[in-house]
């Protein structure tokens, strides 16, 4: 799991700090990450398509 750095304006560090990003197409991650964190997730946000990566793996 990655923490995020924004990378644009207006996201507060302490948001960021919150943020938990996974690695693209890698559903065991977010499983591992509902394990780890039973209690502690809000969300989840999912990016359907892949706009920020300069490459999409097929």
């Amino acid at each position: 799991m990655l923490t995020l750095k924004p990378t644009s304006g207006g996201v507060p560090k302490p948001f960021a700090g919150e943020t938990i990003v996974l690695p693209y197409n890698d559903p065991q991650a977010l499983v591992e990450c509902f394990e780890s964190f039973p209690d502690e997730i809000a969300a989840v946000i999912i990016e359907p398509i892949a706009g920020n990566m300069n490459l999409v793996k097929p």
